[in-house]
């Protein structure tokens, strides 16, 4: 399901019917905001056998038994901590071969920024010497960790949080069972997070601690360590209270500017006040601090005391 994209996947999908779309593109822009879906919705338009469409047709081969069971489609980097260069070998021995559809071959490479350095260099190699009927489309929320031999071999096509207005449905489908303002305030305009977090938000301890960090935010309640200790722990991987803090001092930064949006209405200044107008820095720091806990082998619980250290919302008892 496309959601709040289908300006940027008409623009593809014209391309390739006008034959006008490059053999390697990449997907960018925040994490969950849909990249990948509209990535799998251009490849099951692009391998219909349909000659006259504007969407799938639903009743061909490629069709009927999708992008799982297509030999011609290709994905790597789903649940990877690093793309290797075993994975790129697989993939050009794959690519050796004909067609087995005699239609076009789609390489989807999610999470494209975990390429390590080998895995690049041979990727990079494939690009530069394209093969015929091939397309790559490379999927990522982190573009600046890309190689710019490779970042200059794609057609790059950007893809923002979804309008709230645009969510309103998505939630409604969505079968997700918290109080859908709750929701809202932790999806942000990015559904894929309902997807990654749906048994968190659905076992009623996800609507529990957005309630709680929200009132912590807003002001009216300040959290000992041991709640914060609780709350880590709560949190299936520490996933999911990342992406509450970052989501919160997005909240604060934008009424700091001024500017506002229908789920942050009502947020005090007090964390501006108490940090000297010091806040963009502080927020630049704790936001650094919570990607470093993410992206590498840090010791979470050291990790997320530092954060709560810079917190001010964590330092009293």
């Amino acid at each position: 399901m496309v959601v709040g994209h289908e300006r940027q996947l008409n623009f593809l999908k014209e391309a390739f019917i006008q034959g006008n779309l490059g053999h390697a593109n990449l997907f960018r822009g925040p994490e969950a905001v849909g990249k990948k879906n509209v990535a799998k919705e251009l490849a099951t338009f692009m391998f219909c056998e349909e000659k006259k469409k504007v969407a799938p047709c639903g009743k061909c081969n490629s069709c009927r038994f999708g992008l799982d069971k297509n030999q011609d489609f290709i994905f790597i980097g789903e649940a990877s901590e690093e793309i290797k260069i075993g994975d790129i070998r697989f993939l050009k021995r794959k690519l050796s071969f004909k067609s087995s559809y005699g239609g076009p071959r789609i390489i989807l490479i999610d999470n494209a920024h975990l390429l390590n350095q080998e895995a690049a260099n041979a990727l990079l190699k494939t690009l530069e010497e394209p093969y015929e009927g091939v397309y790559f489309f490379l999927v990522t929320s982190q573009p600046e960790k890309l190689p710019d031999t490779i970042i200059s071999r794609v057609a790059s096509t950007f893809f923002g949080s979804v309008p709230s207005s645009l969510m309103t449905g998505f939630y409604n489908f969505s079968d997700v069972k918290v109080n859908k303002a709750l929701l809202k305030l932790f999806v942000q305009g990015r559904p894929g997070l309902v997807f990654n977090f749906k048994t968190w938000l659905s076992e009623g301890k996800g609507e529990k601690i957005i309630s709680e960090l929200l009132s912590v935010f807003s002001g009216d309640k300040v959290f000992s360590w041991n709640e914060w200790k609780k709350f880590a722990e709560e949190s299936e991987s520490g996933n999911e209270l990342s992406v509450l803090v970052c989501n919160m001092i997005h909240l604060q930064l934008l009424d700091s500017l001024g500017i506002s949006k229908d789920f942050s209405r009502g947020f005090s200044y007090s964390l501006s006040k108490v940090l000297n107008n010091n806040f963009f820095v502080w927020a630049k720091e704790v936001i650094e601090l919570i990607g470093l806990i993410q992206s590498t082998n840090v010791n979470s619980r050291i990790g997320w005391e530092k954060v709560m250290w810079k917190l001010p919302i964590g330092q009293q008892t």
